[in-house]
């Protein structure tokens, strides 16, 4: 079955966008991506009907729980998780490891190490190096000239 991208693309408002006579073009990335009109609008009325913290003792914290859970079990499906139990959600990946590792953090000592990679990206690389700061030994392994990871580097940590 062939892809339509004409009809895709139109379901994102940003990529209908035009700059001086030009569309414009977006190479998303870990800074955000475009959205498609069915997100906007379900968040849209997130916002109107249900905003509240999650946990509470009224309706709009039980509709709000009800998403939280329905958007992992989706997760969960998608990808092919143990369950919905495991997925988390954040504001953004970078975030989330920030978490972890202060999480994890707590558990190591002066000179416990993490092994991590300069291949890593910086949402993965950041939260770790900052453990620095608490004398945890941060590792990196390099990379080749190439972009490659370099294995025989990695054999020496």
């Amino acid at each position: 079955m062939a892809i339509n991208s004409t009809e895709i693309r139109k379901q994102f408002p940003s990529l209908i966008r035009q700059y001086q006579g030009n569309s414009l073009i977006f190479l998303d990335g870990p800074g955000g991506t475009q959205v498609p009109d069915f997100v906007i609008n379900a968040i849209s009325g997130y916002y109107k009907k249900s905003n509240a913290n999650s946990h509470g003792a009224f309706i709009t914290a039980h509709e709000t729980d009800r998403v939280i859970d329905e958007c992992r079990t989706s997760v969960a499906a998608l990808l092919g998780a143990e369950g919905p139990e495991t997925i988390s959600i954040g504001q953004n990946m970078t975030s989330l490891n920030y978490s972890l590792s202060r999480a994890i953090g707590r558990m190591l000592h002066p000179g416990d190490e993490i092994l991590i990679t300069q291949l890593d990206h910086e949402s993965n690389r950041g939260p770790w190096l900052a453990l620095r700061e608490f004398g945890i030994k941060v590792i990196e392994v390099n990379l080749l000239k190439n972009g490659l990871l370099d294995y025989v580097d990695f054999e020496k940590r």
